[in-house]
C-alpha cells in the first residue's frame, strides 16, 4: 500500500518519449531528474476504457520502494 508520502511532485501533463517496445500499460518515458521514469496508464492497468486524456490532465511523480515512476490522472 502506497501513502501520500510516496507523492513526489504533481506536473501539467507534458509530451512522453513513446518507443514501441513499451508495455501497453505504460503510457511513455518522461524526462525527470537526471533520467527517465515510466508513466503508467492506470485505466489499462485497472481494466478500464482506454480513451485519450485531457489535456489539462496531471502527471503524480511518485517514489515506491526506491523506484521513480508516474501515474496520469485527469479528475
Amino acid at each position: 500500500m502506497m501513502d501520500s508520502e510516496c507523492v513526489s511532485k504533481i506536473i501539467i501533463l507534458q509530451n512522453l518519449e513513446c518507443p514501441k517496445t513499451l508495455p501497453k500499460h505504460v503510457m511513455g518515458l518522461l524526462e525527470y531528474e537526471d533520467g527517465f521514469i515510466n508513466i503508467l496508464d492506470l485505466r489499462s492497468i485497472l481494466g478500464l476504457e482506454i480513451k485519450p486524456y485531457p489535456i489539462n490532465s496531471k502527471i503524480i511523480i511518485l517514489n515506491y520502494n526506491e523506484t521513480k515512476f508516474g501515474i496520469i490522472v485527469d479528475s
